[in-house]
């Protein structure tokens, strides 16, 4: 875990930086200086996906919202069975037939944000004032949670930023023009709530059709600290590269120029390597492809393109595609800046909800009756982590008592040792016989000169006072001469 920015570099001069984890982005750098001295940042990282639940037949959904934090390594992040990243709720799937068809979707959308800001309403206070929390290497911190990221698909970002779907949920790219490579204005979240409060008066502001608002007057991240929901979203590489621009748009103009046949002859002549994909039966056969096939298909794509099209960018000129407009491939101007922001993009994919799917949505819905399964999904989810939690603890002991009997045995080592010594002459040293319990104290005290009301106070050591007074009763005698300690 890391509690505080860094910058590394590849080499002495600080000539090239590098942008791995979150910690060594700009975002970290820029919130620090807005806060007091000494405050520890602990970036949230927020997901939510829609997910089905019944198979073959059946409209049951959850949508559940998952929560991680960036002081955590991605490599532990990533990995489900590290419990990195939390359930925090699920969102209501509702079909709101009680509104009318026009004011439908609008009625889900103001629900979305209502319900996140229901439970993300604790944040406003905290990233503000800060919480004390004990840390994982035991120092206590004032810590301050602000939302940085939110990992989300092209549809439920457009849901979080008020924006419509046509629009890009960063910047205000007008929608005819998502095909140039010039960068737009980015959205501003001060200029955007005023306009949505112009609306809401029925001023009818024009910024508010240019710029493809929805009429969401209470978004969940108004009141958030620090929070720039617009930068918080994350490039999607799982829709928007992998099965986005490459499957749904480059491969299938690539095949047009060169001819299925062609494309499925070239992948099956590709020269096997330790490390890729070989595939003996060509592509066109597949009609569904998960995530990592599309990986190993970019990794020998460029092979399979040489010496077959023209370099020349003749998509247009074949008619083949006529214009470039899409939001998917419009989405990688963006993909800089999310980098110098928030670190590299691997952990902010939505292959990580999707993931986390099968654990705190499917199984614990294969769990219940399928009736009023949400509830039951709750409880089933409670009683897991109330076994995972006891199962850590058990382990956590068994270490600690291993660790004790090891101490044991160095110690009776060390007196068969002092025996053999007094055989040679040396001095014997009495071994104690009272059956009083061992204690396993550090050689050197992490605190010095701590007052007992701060271990009550700072530490949560309300009980050691009288546990102090018990303990000095049983073990020294007419203690009542003895004046009472100030400091441990």
């Amino acid at each position: 875990m890391a509690f505080a920015p860094e910058q590394v570099f590849t080499d002495e001069a600080c000539s090239e930086r590098v942008f791995d984890e979150m910690w060594t982005a700009n975002w970290w750098w820029k919130i620090q200086e807005l806060l007091p001295k000494g405050a520890t940042i602990a970036p949230l990282i927020l997901s939510s996906d829609k997910t089905q639940l019944s198979q073959f037949r059946g409209d049951k959904k959850a949508w559940p919202v998952y929560l991680t934090i960036g002081n955590i390594s991605k490599e532990i992040r990533r990995q489900p069975s590290a419990h990195a990243t939390i359930l925090v709720g699920y969102l209501p799937v509702a079909k709101l037939e009680c509104y009318s068809e026009p004011m439908r979707s609008l009625a889900g959308y103001r629900l979305f944000h209502y319900c996140m800001s229901k439970i993300l309403e604790i944040l406003v206070e905290a990233g503000e004032n800060g919480v004390e929390m004990v840390c994982a290497d035991g120092r206590v911190r004032r810590v301050h949670p602000i939302l940085a990221a939110y990992v989300a698909d092209y549809p439920e970002q457009c849901l979080a930023g008020c924006c419509m779907e046509n629009r890009c949920p960063r910047c205000a790219v007008k929608p005819d023009d998502r095909g140039s490579p010039v960068m737009s204005v980015l959205r501003d979240v001060e200029w955007t709530l005023k306009i949505l409060d112009e609306h809401k008066r029925g001023q009818e502001p024009p910024q508010f059709e240019r710029d493809g608002l929805r009429a969401i007057y209470q978004p969940f991240w108004r009141y958030l600290p620090h929070c720039n929901i617009f930068a918080c979203f994350t490039p999607d590489l799982l829709h928007q590269i992998h099965k986005g621009v490459f499957k749904d748009h480059f491969v299938k103009w690539c095949t047009t120029i060169i001819g299925e046949a062609e494309v499925d002859a070239r992948f099956k002549a590709m020269a096997s390597h330790p490390g890729l994909r070989h595939f003996k039966k060509g592509i066109s056969s597949v009609s569904q492809w998960t995530g990592t096939e599309h990986k190993e298909m970019e990794k020998v794509f460029l092979g399979i393109l040489a010496g077959a099209v023209n370099s020349e960018d003749i998509f247009v000129k074949l008619e083949i595609q006529e214009h470039f407009n899409i939001p998917k491939l419009h989405s990688i101007v963006h993909y800089v800046d999310s980098i110098e922001a928030l670190g590299s993009l691997d952990r902010y994919n939505s292959e990580s909800p999707e993931r986390l799917h099968i654990d705190f949505a499917k199984e614990a819905y294969r769990a219940s009756n399928k009736r009023d399964y949400t509830e039951q999904m709750v409880m089933w989810l409670q009683r897991q982590e109330a076994m995972w939690t006891r199962g850590a603890f058990c382990a956590w002991v068994k270490d600690q008592q291993g660790l004790i009997d090891g101490e044991r045995n160095n110690s009776g080592s060390e007196s068969l040792s002092e025996e053999s010594e007094s055989e040679s002459g040396a001095v014997p040293i009495p071994t104690p016989t009272s059956s009083a319990p061992l204690y396993a104290i550090e050689k050197k005290a992490p605190f010095k000169n701590v007052t007992i009301q701060c271990l009550a106070v700072d530490f949560g050591a309300i009980d050691f006072i009288p546990a102090l007074t018990t303990f000095l009763c049983r073990n020294i005698p007419d203690i009542n001469a003895y004046a009472q300690p100030k400091f441990v």
